[in-house]
């Protein structure tokens, strides 16, 4: 075999596994996006004991995905006028795996509401202010 053979082998061989690792890495991305993961999706909705006001909760997958099976997710926590459906307050939390997503507590007040208990690798708490 001549040396420029040897060496253009050499450098397919390289690209070959240059494009495996790459597809390793946006495989997941690939499955989010192919799949719709990747759009917010409601999982629960709470409403104040007044009827006032809801604070409805959605997760996406972050992207570029890390993983296939339990990705790393973007919850979204939005403050709702129930009555007009106006957002009043969004808050986002990154939490690292999915399957440590739970439906949240909700402790309502007059004032304020108060969202814990919704990570299960994470205790973390969101506080909204409710408008007068």
């Amino acid at each position: 075999m001549s040396g420029f053979l040897r060496t253009h082998l050499k450098a397919i061989l390289l690209g070959v596994v240059a494009l495996i690792i790459a597809g390793a890495f946006t495989v997941p991305s690939v499955d989010a996006i192919m799949n719709g993961r990747h759009k917010p999706v409601q999982l629960f909705r709470s409403i104040s004991s007044d009827e006032r006001h809801q604070i409805t909760v959605t997760r996406r997958v972050a992207l570029p995905a890390n993983d296939v099976m339990d990705p790393t997710v973007i919850a979204t926590f939005t403050l709702k006028d129930h009555v007009t459906g106006k957002d009043l307050e969004t808050q986002e939390v990154k939490i690292v795996k999915e399957s440590a997503l739970q439906e949240p507590l909700f402790l309502w007040s007059n004032s304020s509401v108060v969202v814990k208990q919704f990570d299960t690798l994470q205790e973390r708490a969101l506080s909204f202010k409710r408008p007068e």
